[in-house]
């Protein structure tokens, strides 16, 4: 494995002699990170939260980088369509209440409107997660 969220194997990584490498922020060794921009190692460095916007700009953004322009409008113009599509066939019902389990030890869950994910350590207070069938949950098809 060249990398994981906690560290990068730097000889192996310039060693291939990459043309970009998409860097998230807040889920990498920002040290390891650094010495790669020392190295001149191109990165882009990508933090989508909003899913109908930073999505297809960092396609469209990948795109450019990589010199597949034509190929990226393509694909971001489809997610926008697709997103666009989805909002109008579910915006009359109810929200629902979801938990995405990341990891089991340390429990850590996606939380929403977070720039990183929490874990159980961090939590001050215990989190009431309900099952589906007892929170009135709804089925997205």
């Amino acid at each position: 494995m060249l990398a994981d969220n906690k560290s990068l194997d730097l000889e192996r990584i310039v060693a291939m002699k990459p043309d970009l490498i998409v860097v998230w922020r807040h889920g990498n060794a920002m040290r390891q990170v650094d010495r790669l921009c020392e190295l001149h190692v191109p990165l882009f460095f990508s933090e989508p939260h909003r899913l109908n916007d930073d999505i297809p700009v960092t396609i469209d953004k990948l795109g450019v980088l990589l010199g597949t322009s034509a190929q990226a409008n393509k694909a971001s113009d489809a997610f926008r369509h697709d997103i666009a599509g989805l909002r109008t066939r579910y915006s009359n019902r109810p929200p629902v209440s979801v938990f995405y389990q990341v990891l089991d030890e340390p429990l850590m869950d996606a939380q929403r409107d977070a720039h990183h994910q929490r874990s159980d350590r961090s939590m001050r207070r215990p989190q009431r997660f309900h099952r589906p069938e007892t929170a009135g949950a709804h089925h997205i098809d």
